[in-house]
């Protein structure tokens, strides 16, 4: 699955590029990808290492400071070496929510906060000692809120670093909230 998700963002990023050489066109929709990492709190970071997040996301201009985002992101998180058996943990967050924008000379600065719905996936099959392979799969809901601030590098493609904090509600699974900080690259359509 890491393998397809991640040629989808490779021929996301593909597509980006291809659009930089085009007029900017002022319809305030834009689209990009993202790419960092995904560290797990709580009891959660005691099991888990943290992993790699990937992800592509899409947005609305409302207005000038103003804008609706909607973003999906896979993280795979394997087990701490000191555990027995082998554990895993992949989360898909799928994440919704309006991004407040402050413009700093030729920096955008914002933050954002929203609703996320999380697709846990946990795996465990035991190694030496005895016990019963588990694979168990959760929906979860939470909220999340955020910083970041990003730089053009021409008329339509802007790129910048974000920072999450996702607080997921009652998971059995994953136990503990998450924090991504990502790099993005975003391209107005």
């Amino acid at each position: 699955m890491l393998k397809r998700f991640s040629c989808v963002i490779t021929l996301c990023l593909l597509i980006l590029a291809s659009f930089s050489s085009m007029a900017y066109a002022d319809n305030g929709f834009y689209a990009g990808a993202q790419l960092g990492y995904a560290v797990l709190t709580s009891d959660a970071a005691s099991e888990m290492d943290d992993g790699v997040s990937l992800g592509i996301f899409g947005g609305y201009m409302i207005s000038e400071d103003i804008s609706l985002e909607a973003t999906a992101a896979f993280s795979r998180h394997d087990d701490e070496p000191k555990k027995c058996g082998d554990h895993s943990l992949d989360v898909i967050s799928v994440l919704f929510g309006p991004r407040f924008i402050y413009y700093f000379k030729d920096m955008r600065v914002y933050m954002d906060a929203g609703f996320g719905i999380y697709n846990c996936d946990y795996k465990y099959r035991p190694e030496l000692l005895p016990g019963y392979p588990r694979d168990e799969n959760d929906f979860e809901s939470g909220i999340y809120g955020g910083i970041g601030m990003d730089f053009p590098i021409s008329g339509r493609i802007h790129v910048g670093l974000d920072l999450k904090y996702h607080h997921v509600f009652d998971n059995e699974l994953l136990d503990g909230d998450m924090l991504t900080p990502v790099f993005r690259i975003e391209v107005a359509l």
